[in-house]
C-alpha cells in the first residue's frame, strides 16, 4: 500500500501559517487537524519569517538611502548661506532693557527707591513712597 505524498500550495501553506501566527492557535493544534507533523508547520512559519526579516532590512536600507540623500540636499542649500551656527541678528528685547524697574527708575528719574530696595513692611513703604512723590511735584 502506497500512500502519495500531499502537497499544500504556497496559498494552503500562508493560511495554515496565519492561523498560527495571527489567530493564536498551537502548532500541535492545526498538525492534529491536518494530520501533518508539526516540524512542517515549524519550517513553513520559518520560512515566513526569513522573508519577513528581508522585507524589512531592505526597507531599512531604502530609508537610509533616502535620508542620506535628504541629508545631502540640505549640505548643499546650506552651503550657499554660509556656515549654520553664524547668528542672525540681534535679538528682539535685550536683558538688560526688559525690566521694569529699570525703565520706570529712567522715566521717574531716579527720585524714587523701589518697595524692594526699601526693605520695610507694606505699611510703612506706602507713605515712603507717597513722600517721594510729592519731591517731584
Amino acid at each position: 500500500m502506497t500512500h502519495s505524498r500531499r502537497k499544500f500550495t504556497a496559498e494552503q501553506k500562508a493560511a495554515i501559517v496565519w492561523r498560527h501566527l495571527k489567530a493564536k492557535k498551537s502548532i500541535a493544534t492545526i498538525a492534529e487537524e491536518l494530520s501533518i507533523q508539526p516540524t512542517q508547520i515549524h519550517q513553513w512559519v520559518a520560512v515566513v519569517m526569513e522573508q519577513q526579516i528581508r522585507r524589512l532590512q531592505e526597507k531599512l536600507i531604502h530609508k537610509n538611502e533616502v535620508i542620506a540623500e535628504l541629508m545631502e540636499e540640505n549640505v548643499r542649500a546650506k552651503k550657499p548661506m554660509g556656515t549654520s551656527r553664524r547668528r542672525l541678528g540681534p535679538p528682539r528685547y535685550s536683558r538688560q532693557d526688559c525690566r521694569l524697574h529699570e525703565v520706570l527708575d529712567r522715566a521717574i528719574g531716579h527720585s524714587m527707591q523701589r518697595p524692594a530696595e526699601v526693605g520695610q513692611t507694606a505699611n510703612q513703604q506706602v507713605p515712603h513712597m507717597a513722600k517721594a512723590l510729592r519731591k517731584d511735584q
